[in-house]
């Protein structure tokens, strides 16, 4: 029986993942929300290195939020928070942490009032309204990260497709 943990049982235990390191952070009373970094941080091995990964879900840019959501429950708010859960339930069960250096390529799905015939012509073509592509990385970046300033290198790009996908690949 082998003594290293998945990062999905780092998680339950309360650690927080920062590149390839799993630090304990602590909920007590006198703590912040978000937790306060206790003890030394523990290196992970990864038992097998993930470096691309497609998550079936639509992209959803992170709206502008303030104090009032915390108490009334916005639907674009209420979106992006269950956006952000299902991102991380997807990223924990493939095992994947999220590298400093990115391609994300994010697939925004045609709506349904689009022709046949428009959305073939559209099928892999830059997609160009709305949402904007730094809100969805911020999205990204905010459920896959404790701390995004790590990050040094990212390329973005926003496509059509019929499929709601997010594919990220190591740089």
């Amino acid at each position: 029986m082998s003594n290293r943990f998945t990062t999905a049982h780092l998680l339950d235990l309360g650690y927080a993942i920062e590149g390839n390191q799993a630090v304990r952070v602590s909920k007590g009373k006198d703590s912040s929300p978000c937790g306060k970094k206790t003890g030394n941080p523990v290196v992970l091995e990864p038992a097998q290195k993930v470096d691309n990964i497609v998550f079936n879900i639509t992209p959803i840019g992170k709206p502008r939020m303030t104090q009032r959501d915390r108490w009334k429950k916005r639907p674009a708010v209420v979106r992006y928070h269950a956006f952000k859960d299902e991102l991380n339930r997807q990223a924990r069960l493939a095992g994947f942490v999220m590298p400093d250096t990115y391609r994300a390529i994010f697939v925004i799905p045609f709506p349904q009032s689009y022709s046949k015939s428009k959305c073939l012509e559209l099928n892999g073509q830059p997609h160009k309204l709305k949402p904007d592509k730094d809100n969805i990385e911020k999205g990204i970046l905010d459920s896959l990260m404790t701390q995004d300033c790590s990050v040094w290198d990212s390329r973005t790009t926003k496509v059509w497709g019929y499929e709601g996908k997010i594919i990220i690949e190591a740089l």
